[in-house]
């Protein structure tokens, strides 16, 4: 018996260290199986937004299933948009006779070695009329039971959504077909799929300290009050006071910061930003009408900065660049149009945020340096790039987002954030 309880112990010690040795070893590859596109291209925003919209689970009713179709390379389309932000990760679908082959590819940090460096994830979900049926499944060389990655799949959505859903989840998927390239997913989402996702990013993406976030708003109020409209007023009227406050409550000043960003993207921005703090309700809070502060004399210049300053809050300014560049592509067919005056707007917000968290020592210095802001102290000139451009002309004009043209105007549009004393 205690040699079997040895024996036991023995092979449990080998496979706690046996697993990460062969995942290094036979995970890892030194080329990755999918390609990283670059930078956003034009139609590939408009592919993906569209089929995010069809496979939107708001839309689909509980109690019935809703069958979305979509093209192996609508389905890309939508991949690389939403992979633009993150240079790191790539993925791709493959419709074949087989199934669906997902493919992904993690490139990790540090110097090649000899062991590679990408870490490849392959799939294959099998046509099926009766719910997820994953044929094949390999981290690199090393080939995983596909019951254990519908079991891992299932415990990942339990951690995130809470105990029971992640099956819930799966069952969902109720169907897969594939006919030449188009691939046809039926879904029956749970009924509280939304809320149970809501919560679960509430969790995950609490920015900011609400106790703190309420004090910038109350700031925010005391200001309106000496610089009320209807005349319009620099928004430095209210950036230097929420500066001013961060200093003042003495806490750590990266994280006095977040707070005062996420409170001017609450007042200015999009009311939504208050989820990512969770017990904060603006509304609750009487803020008054801003509607005359303006940045260069334009208002919507305003709700640019701050939400791509709350954007670089919540997700890094990688995912604010590609989202302020995504807005602007859907603009194009609206009265708008695309406009670089609005990215430079976004750019502007997306530097100053990644200028006021840093570290320590770069948030007290944008505390210090705001305190009596003037615009030019943090906002660059923007209101000569073009704008208003519709999707012909945005297309005669650039042909795409990839080019050297439109590139031109990023550039510019940088080179003017930098020659600002605040970002060098």
């Amino acid at each position: 018996m205690w040699f079997l309880v040895k024996l036991v112990f023995a092979l449990l010690v080998l496979a706690v260290i046996g697993a990460p040795i062969a995942l290094v070893v036979y995970g890892l590859d030194d080329r990755p199986i999918t390609a990283k596109t670059g930078d956003l291209a034009f139609d590939d925003v408009r592919r993906g937004k569209e089929l995010l919209q069809r496979a939107d689970p708001r839309q689909m009713p509980a109690d019935r299933v809703t069958t979305v179709r979509a093209t192996d390379a609508e389905i890309n389309a939508a991949l690389s948009t939403a992979l633009a932000a993150f240079w790191r990760a790539s993925a791709g679908v493959a419709a074949g006779r087989n199934g669906v082959a997902l493919s992904s590819s993690i490139e990790l940090p540090g110097k090649v070695t000899m062991l590679g460096r990408y870490l490849n994830l392959h799939a294959v979900v099998r046509p099926s009329s009766s719910g997820l049926d994953i044929a094949q499944a390999s981290i690199g060389r090393i080939e995983l039971p596909p019951f254990l990655v519908k079991a891992a799949l299932g415990f990942a959505l339990d951690r995130a959504l809470g105990t029971g859903e992640g099956d819930r989840v799966l069952a969902s998927v109720t169907s897969v077909a594939v006919e030449g390239n188009r691939i046809a997913v039926g879904f029956r989402p749970p009924a509280n799929l939304v809320a149970d996702a809501t919560r679960a990013a509430q969790r995950l993406l609490a920015v900011a300290e609400p106790a703190a976030v309420r004090a910038q708003l109350r700031r925010i109020q005391e200001t309106a009050k000496t610089r009320g409209g209807p005349q319009s007023v620099s928004f430095a009227a209210f950036l230097a006071p929420a500066m001013k406050l961060a200093a003042e409550r003495g806490g750590d000043p990266v994280a006095e910061n977040r707070a005062a960003l996420i409170a001017l993207a609450i007042a200015f921005g999009d009311a939504r930003f208050e989820r990512l703090v969770g017990e904060v309700r603006a509304s609750e809070l009487g803020l008054p009408d801003l509607n005359h502060v303006r940045l260069e004399g334009r208002r919507d210049w305003v709700q640019h900065f701050t939400v791509s300053a709350g954007l670089v809050v919540a997700g890094g300014a990688g995912v604010a660049n590609v989202i302020g560049e995504a807005k602007e592509v859907k603009d194009a067919d609206g009265p708008s149009g695309f406009s670089f005056t609005d990215i430079g707007a976004d750019r502007a917000g997306v530097r100053f945020a990644e200028a006021a968290l840093a570290s320590p020592e770069a948030a007290r210095r944008v505390q210090a340096a705001l305190a009596a802001a003037r615009e030019a102290d943090f906002f660059p000139r923007v209101g000569d790039l073009p704008e208003g451009l519709s999707e012909a002309e945005f297309k005669l004009r650039y042909a795409d987002m990839t080019s050297a043209a439109y590139q031109a105007h990023i550039r510019e549009i940088d080179r003017r954030l930098a020659a600002i004393a605040l970002y060098r």
